[in-house]
């Protein structure tokens, strides 16, 4: 039961990636942080004396997209400023041409580089090229493919990620959520997660 000296806040992060949240001592007497997705493992929480340092670290992952007429599909990412994603793309049958884009809740970001592919509109393509997405606020992020054709089209994408993520390895408190929850007193920590997690952060008040 959330009451009223209590502020709830729910937050998407993953894939391989993580958040670092800085609450205010003189507003917040502790924090606690609720697993959302039930009995999924992966996520943890690291506590800090100061803000940690970040890391680049860069992986990869590809998906093969079918899409029916006027449909689309979109997979949500936990992005901090200065990562960037290299998106190769490969869209059959030849001629169709499917829209890609990242958003920002209702920002889509520029697609600011593009190599060897036709296209139809403003972030609309066809065949087969990349697009480089470079991210300059940390944020939920999500990448969308639709099909505005009037048949079924299939989409090949490789998805390159350079991440920048929080160095955990000088953390003094440790939670793996092994009771679906992380209650501390109010101190800089970081979130990790390897696939999309869902948390809740209350934040108590004085």
């Amino acid at each position: 039961m959330i009451t009223m000296n209590v502020i709830p806040t729910n937050v998407w992060i993953g894939p391989n990636s993580s958040i670092l949240v800085e609450p205010n001592s003189i507003f917040f007497g502790s924090v606690q942080v609720d697993k959302l997705n039930g009995s999924e493992s992966g996520l943890q929480l690291f506590g800090f004396y100061t803000s940690p340092r970040v890391n680049v670290v860069n992986w990869s992952e590809s998906r093969l997209v079918s899409l029916s007429p006027r449909s689309s599909k979109g997979w949500p990412y936990y992005l901090n400023e200065r990562a960037s994603l290299n998106i190769s793309y490969n869209v059959k049958p030849e001629g169709c041409s499917v829209r890609l884009a990242v958003d920002e809740g209702w920002l889509i970001l520029c697609l600011c580089y593009c190599l060897s592919f036709s296209y139809v509109n403003k972030n609309s393509f066809t065949g087969s090229g990349m697009i480089q997405v470079n991210i300059s606020n940390s944020g939920s992020y999500h990448l969308a493919v639709t099909n505005p054709n009037l048949k079924d089209v299939e989409v090949e994408l490789d998805i390159d990620v350079t991440a920048v993520v929080y160095d955990t390895k000088k953390a003094f408190y440790k939670c793996n959520f092994s009771n679906s929850e992380c209650t501390f007193n109010t101190i800089p920590f970081v979130l990790t997660s390897p696939a999309p997690r869902q948390v809740r952060i209350l934040y108590e008040l004085h």
